[in-house]
């Protein structure tokens, strides 16, 4: 996880805002961007599980041609980026540090 790059938020190599589209599908629109990192992890299981849900014949498959083992990588990318900030933000509300949790995302 690294703050600042040039494209911002980086996890896993990748900036998470190249996933800000699927993050947004899979929240129900609910978060647009990873800028709230608190509000990913307060919606890190529900989305986990509709992801797993669509895995299968994910909607970038279905609805807009792209190649399944492409669409799936995109998923398995989104989740390891939802599963680490979640794993973030509670490693700093347990150390007391809540409030500071977005303010290297801004």
């Amino acid at each position: 996880m690294l703050f600042g790059t040039p494209l911002g938020l980086s996890i896993g190599g990748y900036p998470v805002r190249e996933f800000e589209y699927l993050l947004a599908r899979y929240s129900g629109n609910r978060i647009p961007n990873f800028e709230d990192l608190s509000l990913v992890s307060l919606h890190a299981n529900a989305m986990r599980f509709i992801i797993q849900l669509d895995y299968n014949s994910p909607h970038e498959h279905r609805e807009q041609g792209l190649d399944l083992a492409v669409a799936r990588a995109n998923l398995d990318r989104l989740v390891q980026i939802i599963k680490i900030i979640d794993e973030y933000v509670q490693f700093c509300t347990m150390l007391g540090c809540r409030e500071q949790i977005n303010q290297r995302c801004s």
